[in-house]
Order: structure tokens, then C-alpha cells, then sequence
């Protein structure tokens, strides 16, 4: 009994939803699923908290678990069909039908898994994509990216002043925004305010987190405190740079924020100040 004619007789009795998906994606899925594990571990550099780096390349791993069993039915059917303690017959007609059944059973299983596997490739995809530096194709999605979140903050965004010229009333100070889809605009600081792509103060930029970063009140003096972000908050003061910790930090007039580490292009760059325009 041939390969081609287990598909056939499985595909007649054993009624086997994806008959389509071994002979021809399985194996194709596989190399797929790997190339964007190996992306994402390229990816994974520009990662700076370890909790963050681990979540990610755990991730990418799941679709390659989940496609991997239908691959090996592809590529080794009999060694596949030994592993569940069936051979195959030598003849097509010696083929049972109840056989057949709990064969499809497991096959239509293992082929549910690998199509799950390679439907979370493309979210996957898109994030090592924006992370990485990949030639080309990096920079073609970052530059998308932007253009798609300069839009919908323009849109939608929140607007401490016009254009970055007008007076607001900022009693715990304000931030300016120097740099990325915010450029120009002058944000008032509340206490308990977030910073991020869906904080308080939105920041729509690839590097920024949900929920970036948190202004909070410490002693009557307005902080920072980083909420986990992926790619870190940064203070800079007088010329000397660090990284926060989680740990509240009380804001100086003059102090220089960034959103990701100062040193990639992408980082967001705020100038804090004291009562501006009040």
C-alpha cells in the first residue's frame, strides 16, 4: 500500500477534514514556522528586559510545536503511523475502515494544531519584523508602521497644546515631546497619568508599550516609574544617563525622558519642565 493510496482510502472512510493540508502545506508550514523563530531570536536582541526576551522567543516557538507533528506525518507516514502502534498494510484492500476512522481522528487533530500553528506566524511575523533589522523588510515595516500610527494620532490622539506653541495649565509640569509621531506637542502631567500606545498620554510609536510608563506623586513632586516596559524608560540629567528600575523617580526641571534606550533612532524623546505656559 502506497502513501498516495493511504490518502486516498483515509480521505474515503475515515473522514478526514484535512486531507488538503499534508500532502502539500504541512512540510512548507514547518520551514515557515522556523524561519520566524530563527527571526525572532535575531529579533530578541533589541530586547532588553530578560522576562520580556524569554515571553517572545517562548512564543515563537509554539507554531513550530504545533506544525511539527502534521510535518513528520507528511514526510515519514509509515514511521508516523508505527509511533501509534499501527503498520500499514501491504494491501489497500486489507485497509479496515474502523482503522480508518481513528486514524482520521488523529490526523484531523494534528492537522488542526498545525493550521493553529501557522495562523499565530503572522502576529509573530509582524512583531520580530518591527524589532529587528533585517534589510528591506525591516525598515519597509517600521516605516508603514509609522505612517499608519502618525494617522491614527493625529486622529485620535490626545493634544496637550497647538502644534506644540500653545499655553496649557500644567501645575505638575509638562512634558514636550522632541521627536516620533507625537513631535512638537506639549503634554500636562497628572498624577497616576500612563504614558503609551493606550495610556493616558498616547504615544503611538512602534517602541512604545500599551501602558509605558507612569507619572505618579512622590512627596508633592511629580515621578516617573517604568510599568515593565519591553524596550525600557530612560532619564537622562545633566549628561548622565540611566535606565529605570520600576522604582518611582522624582522628575528635575530639564530632565530628558525617552521611551527605549537613547541610543536606538527610534527611542521618543521628552524634555520635562516645570509649569510650562501657566
Amino acid at each position: 500500500m502506497t502513501d498516495f493510496e493511504f490518502w486516498q482510502k483515509i480521505k474515503e472512510m475515515g473522514q478526514i477534514t484535512y486531507d488538503w493540508w499534508y500532502p502539500t502545506i504541512a512540510l512548507p508550514a514547518l520551514i515557515w514556522a522556523l524561519s520566524i523563530l530563527f527571526l525572532a531570536i535575531f529579533a530578541a536582541r533589541k530586547i532588553k528586559k530578560v522576562h520580556n526576551r524569554f515571553l517572545t522567543l517562548f512564543l515563537s516557538t509554539i507554531p513550530v510545536l504545533l506544525i511539527f507533528p502534521s510535518a513528520y506525518i507528511a514526510s515519514a507516514l509509515k514511521s508516523a503511523l508505527n509511533r501509534v502502534g499501527y503498520s500499514m498494510p501491504a494491501n489497500v484492500n486489507d485497509f479496515a475502515r474502523n482503522d480508518a476512522i481513528v486514524l482520521g481522528n488523529y490526523l484531523n487533530t494534528f492537522g488542526l494544531w498545525g493550521v493553529l500553528g501557522i495562523t499565530l506566524t503572522l502576529p509573530l511575523l509582524l512583531n520580530s519584523l518591527s524589532r529587528s533589522e533585517v534589510p528591506v523588510i525591516s525598515p519597509a515595516i517600521r516605516n508603514a508602521t509609522k505612517t499608519i500610527t502618525n494617522i491614527a494620532t493625529r486622529a485620535f490622539g490626545r493634544r496637550g497644546g497647538a502644534g506644540g506653541g500653545g499655553r496649557i495649565n500644567a501645575p505638575f509640569g509638562s512634558v514636550t515631546i522632541n521627536n516620533g509621531s507625537r513631535k512638537g506637542s506639549i503634554e500636562a502631567l497628572r498624577p497616576d497619568f500612563t504614558i503609551g500606545s493606550k495610556g493616558d498620554i498616547q504615544v503611538s510609536d512602534v517602541i512604545v508599550s500599551r501602558t509605558h510608563a507612569k507619572f505618579v506623586l512622590e512627596e508633592n513632586q511629580i515621578a516617573v516609574v517604568d510599568l515593565g516596559s519591553t524596550n525600557g524608560t530612560f532619564l537622562v540629567r545633566d549628561g548622565q544617563g540611566f535606565m529605570l528600575d520600576g522604582q518611582p523617580v522624582p522628575l528635575e526641571h530639564g530632565d530628558m525622558l525617552y521611551l527605549g534606550d537613547p541610543n536606538q533612532d527610534n527611542a521618543v524623546e521628552m524634555l520635562f519642565e516645570f509649569n510650562t505656559g501657566a
